[in-house]
C-alpha cells in the first residue's frame, strides 16, 4: 500500500524556520487543496471578549504575538484578529482548513522579519510551502505559497492575515520536494 504524506516547510531567503510532515486522514484526496475537513478552529463565539487571546508567540525580533478574538467588521470601520480572519474567510481562499491556517501565522510571525509600515503596522511575510503526493500522477509536488501576516505595533495584536497560491513544482521525488528552492 503507497502512503501519501503531506509537509510543509517556512523560512525566508535561505533560513527554514520550521518543517513537518504528516499523512492525511483516510479517504482525502491526495492531490485536494483541502486535505483535512474544516476544524473548529478557535473559539470566539458569542460570549467571547474582544481581547481574549487564542495564542501568542514570540516573534523573530523577540516581539510577542497576540492571536484575539478580535472584532468583526462594523460598516465601514474594518475589524481585527480571528473574527476578522474568518468574516474574510481568509483560510479557505487558499483552501486550508483552520488549523493549518493558525499554524502558518505561528511559523511566518516566528521565522518573518517585520516590515515597518506607515499606518502602525508591521508585515511579516515569508513562504509556505507544502508537499503532496498526487497517486494520478505518482509523483510529489511542492506548493509555494507567500503568506502575510500583518500585526498592530503599539500592542502586538494581529490584524489581518492573508495568503496567496504562487506556484505549484513537480518534485518527482520526497527528498526533492524537501530541498529549499
Amino acid at each position: 500500500m503507497m502512503r501519501r504524506w503531506i509537509g510543509s516547510c517556512v523560512g525566508i531567503l535561505a533560513v527554514a524556520a520550521a518543517c513537518f510532515v504528516w499523512s492525511p486522514p483516510a479517504g482525502a484526496a491526495a492531490s485536494s487543496a483541502t486535505v483535512a475537513p474544516m476544524s473548529g478552529g478557535p473559539n470566539c463565539g458569542k460570549r467571547a471578549k474582544v481581547y481574549d487571546k487564542i495564542w501568542s508567540v514570540k516573534a523573530h525580533d523577540k516581539r510577542v504575538v497576540f492571536l484575539r478574538c478580535g472584532e468583526f467588521s462594523i460598516g465601514t470601520v474594518g475589524g481585527w484578529g480571528w473574527r476578522h480572519i474568518m468574516e474574510g474567510n481568509h483560510p479557505a481562499e487558499i483552501g486550508w482548513d483552520q488549523d493549518y491556517f493558525t499554524w502558518a501565522m505561528q511559523q511566518t510571525v516566528k521565522g518573518a522579519d517585520p516590515e515597518p509600515q506607515d499606518n502602525a503596522t508591521l508585515l511579516y511575510s515569508g513562504p509556505i510551502l507544502t508537499i503532496r503526493f498526487d497517486k494520478a500522477a505518482g509523483s510529489y509536488f511542492r506548493d509555494e505559497y507567500k503568506f502575510t501576516v500583518i500585526v498592530i505595533r503599539r500592542n502586538g495584536d494581529v490584524l489581518t492575515v492573508y495568503g496567496r497560491y504562487l506556484k505549484t513544482t513537480n518534485c518527482y521525488t520526497i527528498e526533492r520536494c524537501k530541498e529549499y528552492p
